[in-house]
Parts: C-alpha cells; structure tokens; sequence
C-alpha cells in the first residue's frame, strides 16, 4: 500500500495533478512546447525527467487509497483513470513511478469542462481583450491592471486562499507583493507614454525605469541556482547572467548616442530600442525553461506575448522590427497573465 501510496503521488507530481501552480495550467498537453525553439523541448524533458522527490509534492492527497476505486483516481471533482502504472527503484530505496492519467468522461461525455481547461481559455480570452484594450482605451487597462491587486486584500478579508496560498503566510506575502510589482511598475510607465503623452525627457526617464525592471526580473532568477545542481539550471543560470550583462551594455549604446530608449508610433503603440532580436530569442528560451520546470503550461505566457508582438505590428502596418514591440507587448502580457491567475486562484472550481 505505501509503494501504491508512493507511485501515485510521483504519476500525480509528473502529470501536475495537485501541484501548486499559479496558473493551474497542469495536466495538458504539451503540444505548445512544439512552438518555441526545438531547444526548449530537449531542455524541458531533461528537466522533467528528474520529477523532483516524492517530499516535496504538498500532502494535499492523503492517503491515495482513500481516492481510488476501479484504477480512477477522484480529484478536485474531476476523475482520472490511471493506466499502465509502473514502479522502478531509483537511489536510496524509493521509486520512479511511470503512467497515463486519462480524464475519465462526465456523465453526458463533458471531458472538456475541467478547469485547466477553462484556465487555458481564460488565458487566452485575457489575451486578446487587453490586446484590444491596449490599443482603444489604454487608461481603461492601467485601471484594471492596477485594480487587479485587489484579489489579495479581498483574500485576506475573506479567509480565502489564492490557490495553495493561506492568507498571511509568508508565501502569500511574497506572491502579493510580486503581483504588486509585475502589475504597476513596468506596466504604468510604459501605458503613460500613451495615455498622458509625455515628451521626450519623461519618456527617456519611463523608458531606462521600464528596462531596469525587466533587468531585475531576470537577476533575482539567479538566486534559485543554489538550490540546483543539474547542468540545466546551470546553463539557463549562464543565460539569465548573459542576458543582465548585454541589457546594461545596451542601454548604455542608447545613452551615448542620444537616443530615445521609447517613441510613441502612431499615438498608440510603444517602441522600445533597448532589446535586439537576438537578446529577445535568448530572453524566450530562458523565461521558458525558467518556469517549465513548475509546470509546462507556464511557457503559454512566452507564446502570447509573441502573438501580441505580432498583433501590435501588423496593427502599425508592419513598420519597424519585431523586437521593438517587446517593450510594449511583454508589461502588458504578464501583467494580465499575472492577474488572470491570480483571480482564478481565488475560485474554488479552479483550485
């Protein structure tokens, strides 16, 4: 029974079923992987293969047995059947557990309405609508954007948890505060440029802010590279420190030259001259592999801030480079990401 007991927590962990995740993105296919550089792949399945140990998965399913009848494995209203389960001793006497978890079909065959399914489409909706908002009413996104953070003063009242999260634990301080970062500061300089019109002079200020704070968001990653020790960490280490020294050196070309690290095109999109393609694809594959090794549905943020890229630069006419509508499409994207996930995490059917 504990071997069983044993297995399932590891087939659950690998699938991401009961796995904190801020986007609930677990338990689907990884047929987006596909569209980001072959790299991504190979890295993301040396990352995954290593399944992480059984200690730290949240006992959030004690015992297993209490939880399946008949090989179906009932959980957070939704049942999956486990098939060819399989057990491989590994080092220091415990084991690698290797299966398929089907979703079972509701009664009248709804399999769909799950809710990672519904966070997908949540996250895509999200998408498309602050796209829109972004180019037709960009003082309307800042506000909602800016109001998003209001789902943590509402858990703290309610006693809410926002996915695993109890209010007024440390954990919960840290992603309320990250979610208070990610949300205002490089979203709020960057929308302003549009909304108030600022010249030239307040731009450059907006402009050097919104690139330092993208430069922080990469160097605090290193700090995880001590609690690694496999050559993946170690090579997405080597790219995140690449990334933090050629940003500076940048920026710093832009300052000797006396260019504007933003203009405004067409009085409502954003360029931003402080990324080339090349440090953008690096930053792709890096952000990708960053969060792939918490889930894999992570990696939907990297292909919908691409998308938005695209949208904003057909919108202008197709005029300038791709990459230069990084500076406005990624604040947006992430901020939204970031809210979405949030908001879901505050609803039960989603936890």
């Amino acid at each position: 029974g504990s071997i069983r007991d044993h297995a399932l927590r590891r087939l659950l962990q690998d699938h991401g079923v009961g796995r904190r995740c801020g986007t609930s993105l677990e338990l689907c296919p990884r047929i987006h992987l596909a569209l980001l550089p072959l790299c991504i792949s190979v890295l993301a399945c040396a990352v995954d293969a290593d399944g992480g140990s059984a200690a730290s998965m949240p006992d959030m399913i004690v015992p297993m047995e209490e939880h399946m009848q008949d090989n179906v494995l009932e959980y957070n209203g939704s049942s999956y059947r486990v098939q060819d389960l399989t057990l491989v001793p590994i080092a220091g006497g415990s084991f690698q557990a290797s299966g398929v978890l089907a979703p079972v079909a509701a009664e009248g065959g709804q399999t769909l309405l799950l809710p990672v399914t519904w966070t997908y489409v949540t996250h895509v909706m999200v998408a498309l609508l602050t796209t829109w908002l972004a180019l037709r009413a960009p003082g309307m996104l800042l506000a909602l954007l800016v109001g998003a953070v209001s789902v943590w003063p509402l858990s703290a009242i309610t006693g809410e948890m926002v996915w695993d999260l109890v209010p007024f634990h440390l954990e919960w301080w840290m992603m309320a505060l990250n979610s208070v970062i990610v949300n205002i500061l490089p979203t709020a300089p960057m929308l302003g440029c549009i909304i108030w019109r600022w010249q030239k002079q307040a731009r450059v200020r907006a402009g050097y802010f919104v690139y330092f704070v993208f430069w922080l968001n990469v160097l605090w990653t290193l700090g995880f590279l001590q609690f690694k020790n496999d050559w993946v960490s170690l090579v997405n280490g080597l790219t995140a420190l690449s990334l933090c020294i050629s940003l500076p050196v940048r920026l710093h070309a832009l300052y000797s030259y006396d260019v504007t690290p933003f203009r405004v095109k067409n009085g409502d999109i954003v360029l931003g001259f402080g990324t080339s393609l090349s440090w953008l694809v690096c930053y792709t594959v890096w952000n990708a592999m960053l969060v792939v090794d918490f889930a894999p549905g992570l990696t939907l943020q990297d292909i919908l801030f691409w998308i938005m890229m695209f949208l904003f630069y057909y919108h202008t006419g197709s005029g300038g480079r791709i990459e230069d509508y990084f500076i406005m499409a990624r604040p947006i994207q992430l901020s939204a990401y970031i809210a979405g996930s949030d908001w879901l995490g505050l609803i039960p059917f989603f936890r």
